[in-house]
């Protein structure tokens, strides 16, 4: 046995003299241990396997592989609620962002980075600065404090304590890194984003739906998180013979049964109950009532059989669903099954509660950090990840087989062709069998023949029982992008039935070496301007106009104003790029920098264009203003109405930060959507105003128009509205003659009134004679179907000929 360090590498190799499955052949089985700070001290875990079982490769994550670390609380209560970060604190890898010269930023949160053999940073740090060709990165601040807020109500952490300040104008003794937290619900993968270095502070804002308030949101048995777009679906633990939690407490045996999302069946303890006892206690009504809250899954069972002297202390069932520890036992995975672990019960004047602990692998976020580096280069495989639908595709061999995956993430649960599916990244209809074919539990890596790979593992047992399915996704390089598919789509490389293993590969332009690197603006006052996502260049020059743009500090209170062009001819007031202008003061305009460079965020799609070399901002230091214009795909927008505006917190000592959304940077096919579904819109408002609408009548009731009739006629009429007018008008224009006839009518029927009254005869003759007719009119005239040729007769129906036809059928 050898235990080794070499370049961030901890590896222990062993050595028997005779291997197992050959006795000529000796064993050699390599270990290498990986940094994880909430691990424990873990188990090894077989990954691979050469020359026929007497070469293996293990990996043990570990806490006792990790240097000493430092951790802090990453919540904190705001003005606007309590914001929970920890989610974003990462135990086994750290956050990576790459500047625009190529330098990469290394990042933790509320902890000491992770060690890792790309860290190259002091193991106390949690903020570090790696160069292009340095050995080590420089420490930007250490873990000291826990989450504050600051006046706005922004929660923000400070990184002391760094290396050695040079600024002799600071204040400060050593750098300091700052990260400041925005809530943006809906963003789910991101990461900090550095925006100024000033006064030897690093600062950086993060834009996520994790620094949100917590709130508890609320599911049809699945729910949605609101930090990480991760839905969490139980329906496939829906039991009706229940689960069962057995105990014995003072030698007694007792037992629990309790359904996920619905009642049990033949429990004995009454209908629409969720949780029962051996003693048939009612323990509360089902529902399927999931609540999220802060990350905890619960089911709340209430209405269970009253306690208490005078039964007035109702009771109550939780049900908190966990997601199992990883207790690797070789490769098997987790060793819990899906069921109840633990119950307990708590007893107060005003309520009996009954807590179970329910361990399944359906209450995992299978989700990983995406984003992988190499060479201080980063890939941005994070966006690949879908939070609405799944990846789908076919086996081309003709087999009929069809798969769906995810990326860096557990499969869509709203998405997958069975229950079985999940929580697995991937799954195959295999052989008219549904199998599993790996859970995410892993970031992407670079393997040792430089590709960008995942591996997908612990899915569904092998049919020999010797292994379980696995996957794996290379990633390539793909620098033209389609339209359907703007980051790429996998396809289906091989399905190994035997090693029960699968292979995907995904083209897109997010494995692209360069594709997060700044491209240089060789001729400023152009307006074609390269963009690495699209791998096209994007003229600028629809947004120009004849008057530059002027963008107000403080609209109504301060005179102070930007001004701008997008590209082309500078702005003259201070002959750049953009300018500061204080009419009044007499004080010349500023410059903010002339454009300089782009760079590609895949993100947010946005494209930045920075503007350098501003005016001096700080004496100490001799750094120059700069700017940056983030322009995005905006097709609401038309060319000519687009106007820049400063983002949020995006003015500083020495940046300025500007938006600009725009169709200008939109693909065609995207204003064409947009259009259409926009056309569309109208068209229905339109229909509706011109209808009238619904109306309500007196009594609450809501009347749309009828799908099966027209729509009246505005403008004109059509032949029957024209054919029935022309009848109305015939009737009123002989309306003298028609007078007569009508009074001599009713004179005659008076007449006969009168007759009939006096002479009983009369009378007889007439009955008898209404009598016949009734019974041989349209039965319509009864209330029945106009194709029924069935007669009253003597107050009873009788059918003319054979059976009833079955929509006409009815019981009395």
């Amino acid at each position: 046995r050898s235990l080794s360090y070499m370049d961030g590498f901890l590896e222990m190799k062993y050595e028997e003299k005779k291997c197992p499955t050959d006795v000529n052949k000796t064993l050699n089985a390599r270990i290498s241990f990986t940094c994880n700070h909430e691990a424990g001290v873990g188990s090894p875990e077989l990954i691979a396997e050469y020359d026929e079982g007497c070469d293996l490769e293990f990996a043990w994550n570990s806490n006792l592989a990790c240097p000493p670390h430092y951790m802090v609380q990453c919540s904190v209560p705001t003005s606007k609620g309590f914001v929970d970060l920890s989610s974003l604190s990462l135990p086994h890898e750290n956050y990576q962002v790459e500047l625009d010269n190529g330098d990469l930023f290394v990042l933790n949160l509320c902890r000491s980075l992770v060690h890792t053999n790309q860290t190259k940073c002091s193991y106390k740090s949690a903020a570090c600065l790696i160069k292009e060709g340095d050995l080590m990165g420089e420490n930007l601040g250490q873990v000291h404090s826990s989450l504050t807020v600051d006046r706005e109500g922004s929660p923000f952490i400070t990184y002391t304590l760094g290396s050695v300040c040079t600024d002799s104008g600071s204040s400060h003794t050593h750098l300091q890194t700052v990260i400041t937290f925005e809530c943006a619900p809906g963003v789910y993968d991101s990461v900090p984003e550095f925006i100024e270095f000033s006064n030897c502070h690093y600062n950086f804002i993060w834009k996520t739906a994790v620094a949100c308030p917590v709130k508890t949101v609320m599911g049809n048995c699945s729910v949605t998180s609101p930090e990480s777009g991760f839905t969490f679906n139980l329906t496939s633990l829906n039991k009706p013979g229940g689960w069962r939690w057995n105990e014995t407490s003072h030698h007694v045996f007792n037992h629990i049964d309790v359904n996920i999302c619905g009642a049990l069946e033949h429990s004995g303890c009454g209908a629409g109950v969720g949780a029962c006892d051996n003693n048939k206690l009612n323990l509360g009504l089902a529902n399927s009532n999931l609540t999220l809250t802060d990350g905890k899954l619960e089911l709340v069972y209430p209405g269970g059989q009253s306690y208490g002297t005078n039964g007035d202390v109702p009771a109550e069932t939780r049900i908190k669903f966990i997601c199992p520890p990883r207790r690797m036992m070789g490769s098997s995975g987790n060793v819990e099954r899906d069921g109840p672990w633990r119950f307990t019960w708590k007893q107060t004047k005003t309520l009996w509660t009954y807590y179970l602990d329910f361990m399944t692998d359906l209450a995992c976020d299978y989700q990983v950090y995406c984003d992988v580096s190499k060479d201080n280069v980063v890939y941005p495989l994070t966006k690949l990840r879908r939070h609405d639908s799944n990846y789908k595709m076919m086996d081309m061999s003709g087999n009929g087989n069809q798969f769906v995956l995810n990326i860096c993430g557990p499969l869509v649960a709203a998405d997958v062709p069975s229950s079985k599916c999940n929580p697995m990244g991937a799954c195959g209809f295999i052989n008219n069998t549904y199998i599993g074919l790996g859970k995410v539990q892993d970031s992407p890596i670079v393997s040792d023949n430089d590709e960008l790979v995942i591996h997908y593992t612990d899915g569904d047992r092998c049919p020999h029982g010797l292994f379980k399915w696995s996957s794996i996704v290379v990633f390539r390089c793909e620098p033209n992008m389609n339209e359907d598919h703007r980051f790429g789509h996998p396809k289906l490389i091989s399905v190994d039935e035997e090693n029960c293993e699968a292979k995907f590969e995904m083209t897109t332009i997010l494995a692209c070496k360069n594709i997060t690197r700044f491209t240089k603006i060789q001729e400023p006052d152009s307006c074609e301007l390269y963009h690495p996502g699209k791998n096209k260049y994007i003229d600028l020059a629809p947004l120009r106009r004849q008057e530059n743009y002027k963008i107000f500090l403080e609209p109504g209170k301060s005179q102070e104003y930007f001004e701008l062009q997008p590209c082309g001819s500078l702005v003259q007031s201070c002959n750049a790029s953009i300018c500061k202008v204080a009419p009044g003061d007499g004080t010349p305009a500023l410059s903010l920098g002339m454009m300089n460079d782009v760079k590609y965020y895949p993100d947010s799609g946005d494209l930045r264009v920075r503007y350098l070399d501003g005016y001096e901002c700080n004496a100490n230091t001799r750094q120059k203003f700069l700017t940056k214009i983030f322009y995005r795909c905006d097709p609401s927008v038309p060319d000519g109405q687009s106007e820049p505006t400063i983002m949020a917190d995006g003015l500083m000592d020495c940046v300025l930060i500007i938006e600009w959304p725009s169709r200008t940077f939109c693909e065609q096919h995207e204003i064409d959507t947009y259009e259409r579904n926009h056309r569309t819109s109208e068209d229905s408002t339109s229909s509706t105003t011109e209808s009238g609408g619904d109306y309500i009548d007196d009594e609450g009731g809501n009347h749309g128009a009828d799908p099966f009739i027209p729509p009246p006629h505005i403008d004109g009429h059509d032949s029957a509205d024209s054919a029935q007018d022309e009848v109305t008008e015939k009737e009123v224009s002989g309306g003298g003659s028609s007078t007569w006839g009508f009074l001599i009518a009713v004179v005659l029927l008076l007449c006969l009134g009168v007759y009939v009254y006096k002479s009983d005869h009369a009378r007889h003759n007439l009955g008898r004679i209404l009598t016949e007719l009734r019974a041989r009119m349209p039965v319509y005239l009864g209330g029945r179907a106009h194709r029924d040729s069935s007669f009253l007769i003597s107050g009873y129906n009788a059918p003319s000929s054979g059976f009833l036809e079955d929509d006409d059928d009815y019981t009395t």
